[in-house]
């Protein structure tokens, strides 16, 4: 199943101004079914926003010069990864496996086991310093998979601008 992504517009979706260079705003992940849809607002307009929210962070429009890629808060990865938990469609299981892998790289969590159940493998994952754990399916994605993935991530959680 192709993982559908809604992008970024650069406009606020209250008041319709432009995302400004070095302004701060916050991104709302929409869940409608078969995609999450991206929703940017303002900070003036954050409280105003009518939809449920299925995960959100606040960050800062980037300098068109910057050649750094804006940074996405741990906390709201570790929420996002958390709330995809009793999801059971295929490419939300995919989207968990990779925040999950993407956690581990931020030392977020550490792996600690593989647990086989049937013809299926689950990553049991635990938060660094705490005995909190996770059971990841893992889809066992080939190579272009896990790209097209990692870019439909970037896709969603970043600005174009």
């Amino acid at each position: 199943m192709e993982w559908k992504i809604s992008r970024g517009k650069g406009l606020c979706m209250h008041c319709q101004a432009d995302m400004e260079e070095g302004r701060i705003f916050f991104s709302a992940l929409i869940d409608a079914e078969f995609e999450f849809q991206r929703k940017d607002y303002c900070s003036d307009c954050w409280e105003k926003k009518e939809e449920a929210v299925f995960s959100y962070w606040k960050t800062r429009v980037p300098d068109k010069d910057s050649t750094k890629k804006p940074t996405i808060d741990n906390e709201a990865l570790l929420q996002f990864f958390q709330r995809l938990e009793p999801e059971i469609e295929p490419a939300k299981q995919n989207f968990r496996y990779l925040l999950g892998l993407m956690l581990m790289r931020k030392k977020i969590f550490k792996f600690e086991d593989i647990e086989r159940e049937e013809d299926k493998e689950f990553l049991i994952l635990r938060r660094t310093g705490s005995e909190e754990r996770h059971r990841v399916f893992d889809p066992r994605l080939q190579k272009d998979e896990l790209e097209k993935l990692k870019d439909d991530l970037y896709q969603l959680l970043y600005l174009e601008v």
